[in-house]
């Protein structure tokens, strides 16, 4: 009996992936301004006198966490062959779009 080698499980990988790109926009768009809010209520429920001092710790949290959640979208592990997905993406429109070493396209089946 020889051993077969362990198929990937691509569809779960891609849910992964999916659930990090949700979870990092969830963060950014909704998050900064209740991030604001947070701040405001802190300053007005104890009473601070410079708002910024309410403000600065709420907004380094809320980057400190997106900082987290984009590094796990960007080291992301391709399904196939385990690199780094956009090891070598460029910043332009449809970068990222296949595996920069194996060339599997985004949310491909197999």
């Amino acid at each position: 009996m020889s051993a077969q080698p362990e198929e990937p499980n691509y569809s779960q990988s891609w849910r992964e992936y999916r659930f990090a790109n949700w979870a990092a926009g969830l963060w950014l768009f909704p998050g900064l301004p209740a991030a604001i809010f947070v701040a405001i209520g802190i300053k007005l429920f104890l009473v601070v006198e410079n708002p910024l001092i309410a403000l600065a710790p709420v907004v380094l949290v809320w980057a400190a966490a997106l900082f987290a959640l984009s590094r796990r979208i960007t080291r992301f592990r391709c399904p196939r062959c385990k690199g780094l997905y956009f090891a070598h993406a460029q910043l332009v429109y449809g970068a990222g779009r296949w595996c920069s070493q194996c060339q599997l396209p985004l949310y491909a089946k197999q």
